[in-house]
């Protein structure tokens, strides 16, 4: 499912107990950190904290003054119509509302308040009865993890998963101010790896005039940035760890100065002037000796050297199987109007698909057997597998089968059935639409389909995917497709066997 929280960048404004429950101190702070959004153009939510003191704290306890957080709490309590009151002031703002509620009765309140985003504090990360509540209300969810072990992480991915509710982690340290020493911002890295597609943010307590923080964490891939705020005065003194208005635009213009050096996730391709600059490095194919026309080129017929003119053929490209169209002089330089290829290097196109599908398996971190067998299946000729095909892996073929399937961006598997084979499909990475009997899905990281002998099925990829299918045994000929071109061919012929694979892709030495 889209996960709406991976809109980024979004920044979290706590007011936390910084509004010391003065209504008028509390509309002041929203005035003043409600306009850093339309002047910075980003995307702020304005947070509250919520709590039923009537409920949160034991009876015996409400007049322990003594106890910190009991005397905080209370001397500055706000009753629940005043925070429905500056609920509507934040939507009036035109803001993201969004609460840490930490009670039951405060999700009531949250739902009441209509809220955008609800927040789950580190010291509720595993509080299962509050998880519970929250999982109910059908709001987007963003939970820190301060303090908590990795396996409690574990368990509230998990619960969270469970909810089919978007939601996202957030790296946190609950220390107030926190000294960079314990910042240890590699965690947002350990969490994105650990849960891949899960957004990940930064809840931040350091020093607000320490806006080198916020750059680091961006690079490390937060998505999501924290910060307590309010606004000191005579009657109403700032903490150490909350920022002004003032450090809070400070604090988003650093970001904004890191993404752009940042810069995107997805390879670009590259400007004209790096083109420029990188061609005039790049070596280029001169004649070694006289060439006539008709002649075949061969390796032994060139050299390569610089300077490259802007037509001229780089060192990338194979000449083998092309003919000259016009004779050249030793030395002189060739160029792509001077070849004609009879027939495309079968070999080098196969070389630049097994790198494309090594990245895939990389990036989906799928590991495979050393004596798994490779085949590509194009089922209109390899000159089309790009457009119609997959890849296809058999780990283990007994009276149980197991293949990884691989598909590229935008490749298509036809419409067929199996006369014997019963198979089931989970997709490991990316995506992929799976049609079965004429009914599509769209699958997700997860997701399986099982797929009957007899029932006619076809799959195909916007982005590229990695699936797993299991399966009874594979025998030759039991595939059946709608298009007759296709079932007439021997599946000899309309797959490519790739031989001697090897764990460290060695399977593609022989042919380079």
């Amino acid at each position: 499912m889209l996960n709406k929280l991976e809109n980024s960048p979004l920044f979290v404004l706590d007011v936390a107990n910084n509004h010391f429950g003065d209504m008028d101190h509390a509309k002041r702070i929203i005035e003043e950190f409600s306009a850093i959004a339309t002047d910075l153009d980003v995307k702020v939510a304005i947070k509250f904290q919520y709590r039923d003191l009537d409920t949160f704290i034991h009876p015996d306890f409400r007049n322990r003054r003594d106890i910190k957080y009991v005397d905080r709490f209370l001397s500055t309590e706000l009753r629940s119509h005043q925070l429905l009151e500056l609920a509507d002031l934040v939507r009036k703002k035109q803001m993201i509302l969004m609460t840490t509620p930490f009670d039951e009765n405060s999700v009531d309140l949250a739902i009441e308040a209509k809220v955008d985003i609800i927040k789950v504090a580190s010291a509720c990360c595993d509080d299962l009865p509050l998880l519970s509540a929250i999982t109910k209300t059908g709001r987007p969810i963003i939970a820190s993890t301060a303090g908590a072990k990795i396996n409690e992480i574990d368990r509230l991915v998990s619960i969270l998963e469970s909810s089919n509710q978007d939601f996202a982690l957030m790296h946190c340290v609950a220390i107030y101010p926190t000294p960079k020493d314990l910042l240890n911002l590699r965690q947002i890295n350990l969490l994105q790896d650990r849960y891949p597609n899960v957004p990940v943010g930064w809840s931040t307590h350091e020093d607000p005039n320490d806006f080198e923080i916020v750059r680091l964490a961006a690079a490390c891939g937060a998505r999501i940035f924290e910060r307590h705020i309010g606004i000191g005065t005579s009657k109403y003194p700032q903490n150490e760890y909350s920022s002004t208005p003032d450090q809070v635009r400070t604090w988003i213009n650093a970001y904004k100065s890191a993404a752009t050096v940042l810069g995107a996730y997805e390879r670009l391709p590259a400007t004209e002037l790096e083109t420029k600059t990188l061609r005039s490095l790049k070596r280029a194919i001169f004649a070694k000796n006289s060439l006539v026309k008709g002649q075949a080129v061969t390796r032994s017929d060139i050299f390569y050297a610089i300077p490259a003119s802007d037509t001229q053929i780089l060192a990338n490209s194979e000449v083998d199987s092309s003919i000259m169209k016009l004779g050249k002089d030793a030395s002189a330089p060739i160029c792509s109007d001077d070849l004609e290829v009879v027939a495309p290097n079968r070999e080098y196109e196969i070389k630049n698909i097994l790198f494309q599908i090594r990245g895939l398996l990389s990036e989906s971190r799928t590991a495979l057997n050393s004596d798994a067998v490779f085949e590509l299946s194009h089922h209109y000729g390899f000159e089309r597998f790009r457009e119609f095909g997959a890849t296809l892996i058999t780990c283990i073929n007994r009276e149980y089968a197991k293949k990884i399937l691989v598909q590229l961006p935008r490749q298509k598997h036809p419409y067929h059935f199996h006369k014997v084979k019963e198979e089931t499909f989970q997709l490991l990475w990316g995506d992929v639409e799976m049609t079965v009997n004429g009914k599509k899905t769209k699958m997700h990281p997860g997701d399986t389909c099982l797929v009957k002998p007899g029932e006619w099925h076809k799959f195909q990829t916007l982005n590229g995917a990695v699936i797993e299918e299991i399966s009874t045994t594979y025998t030759v000929s039991d595939s059946c497709y709608e298009d007759p071109k296709i079932s007439i061919q021997d599946p000899k012929i309309r797959k490519t066997k790739i031989e001697n694979w090897q764990p460290a892709f060695g399977f593609i030495k022989k042919l380079i």
